[in-house]
């Protein structure tokens, strides 16, 4: 860790190199005892580069090293595609059985976004950005991106082989679709600057 860490605060200039605050050293140092995978232990070391650097100290925020220990390797290659995207379009797909009020409610992931969908299993990407809503990173909200063609959700190939599933059960159903947009907060382009060294 400490030749690690070294690397990462070289480029900074004696002159702007300072002790870390402690709200950020004492927590993070403690993270990173209990911390073995790769990807989390560099967040947590840019974390620490950055708040010892007086230009960049004040986006340093102690709340990052809480989100790092709530994220799993997935969330952090997410939220990079939103550094790189900035917005996705998202679709919150219902299979409804016909002439009825039900749902079928483990049809579809509650949030599907076509450009994530090759990352993982759908149903976990979706609970990767329930997470990174949840740490407060992303926002979404209700509409559509203009130009967005919002009816390719339903052809593909994913929706179509749920659809080809649930037709085999013999039940009618329809599927609806809400049009949503996932987008990028200034606390997570912070966060993706600080602890991914992503710029925005």
């Amino acid at each position: 860790f400490e030749d690690e860490l070294k690397q990462k605060t070289k480029p900074i200039p004696p002159e702007h190199l300072q002790i870390p605050p402690t709200m950020i050293a004492g927590p993070t140092l403690e993270a990173l005892r209990y911390t073995y995978d790769e990807a989390e232990r560099e967040m947590y070391e840019n974390l620490l580069a950055s708040a010892m650097d007086t230009r960049t100290a004040n986006q340093a925020l102690p709340s990052f090293v809480d989100a790092i220990k709530q994220m799993s390797p997935l969330d952090a290659l997410i939220l990079q595609k939103f550094v790189d995207l900035q917005q996705l379009a998202c679709a919150g797909i219902k299979f409804s059985i016909q002439n009825t009020n039900q749902v079928y409610s483990k049809a579809m992931p509650m949030y599907f976004l076509q450009e994530l969908a090759d990352m993982s299993d759908p149903f976990i990407v979706s609970t990767s950005i329930t997470n990174l809503l949840r740490v407060g990173f992303l926002n979404i909200t209700d509409g559509a991106i203009n130009g967005y063609n919002y009816e390719s959700f339903k052809t593909h190939p994913y929706v179509q082989s749920r659809v080809a599933l649930f037709n085999s059960f013999g039940t009618p159903f329809k599927v609806d679709m809400d049009k949503k947009v996932v987008m990028i907060n200034d606390y997570g382009k912070s966060f993706a600057k600080v602890c991914l060294g992503k710029e925005v």
